[in-house]
């Protein structure tokens, strides 16, 4: 079951930042935010395909150390569970997220002015502890490093869209997550934010591999 580790990861990770253009107002520094994800799937073991659905809760915030380099840290936890064909195998899990990314260009998050792009680094560790109808336990880790490129769009009047796409560094490109988003800022750089995201893990040794989606829905605060 750990490609369906890969899946947990999309949700641990930070949002991709919002990069410069409106000039005239200073760009934020950092932030923190609450992010809610529902997601399902199907893992493909062999010949046989289960589907899956599960939640996740993600705590996390980032800062620019200067104009262009930026760090974040997410912390997420939540539960993923099969149906009746696979035993109601469930498990709860829990994670951490790193990143490190480069914005050579930024996008006024507050404004929503300009448009920006950024790549990066994350390093995200999860544990998950499952079991099913039957007693069987195990308890699943998983430390992946991933590389992630985006861009945003203002949209004017505090809005702004996202697009990114990020992949396993050991799967590069056969391990993928594809994310698309919208935010709108409030006054009191209040930000609300919604997302989706899609993609696959790559196979395993054994030929298994997982699909996926979610709708996150979340609020930061920035600074």
């Amino acid at each position: 079951m750990k490609n369906i580790i890969a899946i947990i990861i999309a949700c641990l990770l930070p949002s991709v930042a919002f990069s410069q253009a409106d000039l005239t107002n200073e760009l934020h520094k950092g932030s923190v935010a609450i992010d809610f994800a529902s997601f399902d799937g199907n893992s493909n073991i062999g010949v046989r395909s289960y589907s899956y659905d599960g939640t996740s809760t993600t705590f996390g915030g980032h800062y620019f150390i200067d104009e262009t380099i930026r760090v974040g840290l997410a912390r997420g936890s939540g539960s993923y569970k099969f149906g009746p064909d696979f035993g109601n195998f469930e498990c709860d899990w829990d994670g951490t997220s790193v990143s490190v990314s480069v914005h050579p260009q930024r996008t006024n998050i507050i404004t929503g002015v300009g448009d920006g792009y950024s790549f990066g680094f994350i390093n995200s560790n999860v544990e998950s502890e499952c079991e099913d109808d039957d007693f069987y336990y195990e308890k699943i880790s998983s430390d992946t490093d991933s590389l992630s490129i985006a861009v945003t769009r203002g949209l004017k009047n505090g809005i702004v869209f996202l697009a990114g796409f990020s992949s396993d560094v050991d799967d590069f490109l056969d391990d993928r997550t594809f994310s698309f988003g919208l935010s709108q800022a409030h006054e009191g750089n209040l930000v609300i934010r919604a997302g989706i995201s899609f993609g696959e893990t790559a196979e395993d040794k054994a030929g298994n591999n997982a699909e996926f989606a979610d709708f996150s829905f979340g609020v930061a605060s920035y600074f």
